[in-house]
């Protein structure tokens, strides 16, 4: 069974996730950083909350790998997921799961063929079989025509990415961001944490009078400021081809609107 954990604010806090728990809870899997907020979830001591009553903690990294330096390894999760086509600027169709060594033994993935089971020289003998018992991601494989036309430029925007170096690409999405959260005209509000260092990628907010936000979407379309309106609010997220005339734009846009 999956049970849905509702926040009261923006996104789950600590408290929220603790009171869920039960001790029929087996995994739980959370957001690094909520899609339609904004908010950084406070993944290190969830992690240690759930490792202390020996659930499995799965985080997707989604939202946040590609658009800031992010140290995994540092992080008590048992398992990550993270699409490929959002910060990490690849096709769709990419994407990567990474599961902590103990956790992927106990998983039961009873995908039978002949990549899960066998390697190239037991297929290709004459001998009776013997079929692996194979706990690495290998086991993940599934059989069908490799998908070298996503992969192939999805290799080459982390190439990207890691040539100019995560730390500089955090630094130019922070200094966009913060041009947005510090240019906001008074007509909006912020969805989003207002602090500089609760501050992600994702900077959500609405007009004052939510019924306009549809409007105002339109009218940004029309200048050809390209954010999106989620469960009735308004989204952008810089990355690293913006620039700060981007922003300015969308700041001069914001505050015409209404006013033309």
């Amino acid at each position: 069974m999956v049970h849905q954990v509702k926040p009261k604010g923006e996104a789950l806090t600590l408290q929220e996730l603790q009171e869920a728990l039960t001790s029929k809870t087996k995994a739980v899997c959370l957001p690094y950083v909520h899609t339609f907020s904004g908010w950084r979830l406070d993944i290190a001591a969830m992690g240690e909350l759930c490792r202390a009553k020996g659930i499995v903690f799965i985080v997707n990294m989604s939202q946040a790998i590609g658009a800031f330096e992010v140290d995994i390894a540092s992080l008590p999760v048992d398992a990550v997921v993270c699409a490929g086509y959002k910060w990490l600027l690849g096709p769709y169709g990419t994407g990567f799961c990474w599961i902590k060594n103990d956790v992927r033994r106990k998983l039961d993935y009873p995908q039978a063929y002949w990549i899960s089971l066998m390697d190239e020289n037991t297929l290709a003998s004459t001998e009776e079989l013997t079929l692996k018992e194979d706990t690495s991601a290998r086991r993940y494989d599934v059989f069908a025509t490799a998908n070298f036309f996503n992969f192939v430029p999805w290799r080459a925007s982390i190439e990207y990415l890691l040539d100019a170096g995560m730390e500089e690409v955090g630094r130019h999405n922070r200094d966009l961001v913060d041009r947005i959260v510090d240019g906001l005209d008074k007509q909006f509000e912020l969805i989003s944490p207002s602090s500089r260092s609760g501050r992600t990628n994702i900077v959500v907010f609405s007009h004052k009078d939510r019924a306009r936000n549809e409007q105002v979407f339109g009218y940004l379309k029309e200048q050809g400021l390209h954010g999106a309106l989620w469960k009735g609010k308004l989204r952008v997220a810089p990355h690293i081809y913006n620039t700060a005339q981007d922003i300015d734009r969308l700041l001069s846009a914001l505050r015409n609107y209404g006013r033309e």
